[in-house]
């Protein structure tokens, strides 16, 4: 069964400790419209009207960066409001059309995109989601043409990008983005942020790799703030460079307790995930099962939507309840999980969870029951601990 430092450990769990990194992004959300058909309209022409400058000057920097700047502009949005996800994912929306006939262009001129557009376009298209391999394809060469050059935070970008369109299928580029990170004058040269972002990158795509950059003496940084340790924590679980209830000496140990400790904010429940949880507790009570179910459970920085604990079976689940908008990509190539909700799994599972996920489409469907009934039955046939 999986272990809790409140249940394992002496740990004292330190008070709610904000995230600041996390506020100054709220922050700089803060000036963004509300989702609404007129916003949606105003971002597809904008975006349109860049791509069409683009196209009468494609080696132009200045058209290349207003063509970066429009798909930020959305991603910023992408990132404030979900709405605009459910938008991205509707067939016949005139915002995703445009964003992939920008795509299309962005192709036949790459070559003219510098180090740092290139980075910051990568890092658009990951959190609007928009999945196209042969885009990364060709990003991979200039990676490969590029990777002396490109800085540590541009190694950051490409790299995160990768990870949250869960592009493991071009092992050109994992490879020269691999040997860049093992650059010593970039790793000598990485902010916490950056470190934190490539070490959880690598973490994920190629175990062992996040070496390169990462090792847990870095954990003993005092002027790296909780979100970077946690996720600096995490990828070294993942890399099997740490176990996830090693000893740690004091300091390292005050970092794990106020990670632990954190809070998520306050969470308004879908009606999907309503749905969900009373009939996982009808199921539950009907063939009286003991259960526990908590909402919205902190596992090592990470929220789970739903911690079942089976105390007869020995078992801990965690439940994921996923709309189809924030969790899978779209685009030529889309239809695959974003690489964060595989991160989660990992770093779930290394903690001794089994981990079972239902989306929107498959409740719809009545194969989300089914997977309910199916996860009950498995567990209410194990052998009481």
């Amino acid at each position: 069964m999986a272990a809790f430092p409140s249940q394992s450990h002496s740990f004292n769990p330190a008070p709610f400790v904000k995230n600041r990194d996390a506020n100054e992004q709220q922050d700089s959300l803060a000036g963004l419209p509300h989702f609404s058909r007129a916003v949606v309209e105003m971002q597809t022409r904008q975006i349109e009207r860049a791509r069409q400058a683009l196209l009468r000057a494609p080696a132009s920097e200045p058209a290349l960066r207003e063509v970066v700047h429009e798909l930020w502009s959305l991603a910023r949005a992408v990132r404030k409001e979900g709405k605009f996800s459910t938008e991205l994912h509707k067939a016949d929306s005139g915002l995703r059309a445009s964003i992939r006939a920008v795509c299309d262009t962005i192709k036949d001129v790459q070559p003219a995109l510098s180090n740092a557009l290139a980075g910051r376009f990568a890092e658009a298209l990951a959190i609007i989601g928009y999945r196209d391999l042969g885009l990364f394809e060709l990003l991979s060469e200039r990676a490969q043409e590029a990777r002396r050059e490109l800085s540590g935070r541009q190694l950051g970008r490409f790299l995160w990008a990768m990870v949250q369109l869960n592009v493991t299928e071009i092992p050109r580029l994992t490879d020269a983005l691999i040997k860049a990170a093992r650059s010593s004058a970039r790793i000598d040269s990485l902010d916490p942020e950056t470190r934190a972002r490539i070490g959880l990158s690598l973490a994920f795509l190629k175990e062992g790799s996040a070496r390169a950059v990462l090792g847990s003496h870095f954990l003993d940084g005092h002027h790296c703030s909780l979100k970077r340790w946690g996720e600096m924590y995490r990828a070294l679980i993942l890399d099997k460079q740490i176990l996830p209830w090693e000893d740690f000496d004091k300091h390292r140990d005050s970092k794990r307790e106020a990670l632990w400790a954190l809070t998520a904010r306050e969470h308004m429940s879908s009606s999907f995930e309503r749905q969900v949880e009373h009939s996982l507790e009808n199921a539950l009570k009907n063939r009286g099962e003991t259960f526990s179910l908590r909402r919205q459970e902190n596992v090592a920085g990470l929220f789970v939507d739903l911690t079942l604990r089976l105390p007869d079976y020995n078992r801990t689940i965690a439940l994921e309840v996923d709309g189809m908008q924030f969790h899978f990509t779209w685009g030529p190539d889309g239809g695959v999980r974003r690489g964060n909700d595989i991160l989660k799994r990992r770093v779930l599972e290394a903690h001794e969870f089994e981990v079972s996920n239902i989306t929107s489409n498959d409740w719809r469907t009545g194969l989300g029951p089914r997977l309910l009934a199916s996860l009950i039955e498995k567990k209410s046939g194990a052998t009481p601990a």
